[in-house]
């Protein structure tokens, strides 16, 4: 449920994903990414025009999804 955050992007188990928000209609392209980074739980949320990562996702990954979110995501 989106309360302040415009998309969030939840991980859990690996596969099991769920978008919310107008990243929704990307989820093909992010799914692929989250899969190829191997990254298996985690929160992400677009707020205030920045992207926000939980603390399970490690910093060079973070950075790798957010190059791939505001280049093929907009």
């Amino acid at each position: 449920m989106l309360i302040l955050s415009q998309a969030k992007i939840t991980i859990r188990n690996g596969s099991d994903l769920t978008i919310e928000g107008f990243l929704a209609s990307h989820h093909a392209k992010i799914s692929n990414a989250i899969m190829e980074l191997g990254i298996t739980k985690g929160t992400i949320r677009y707020r205030s025009g920045r992207y926000l990562f939980s603390a399970s996702i490690d910093p060079e990954r973070q950075q790798q999804l957010r190059n791939f979110l505001f280049n093929e995501c907009p």
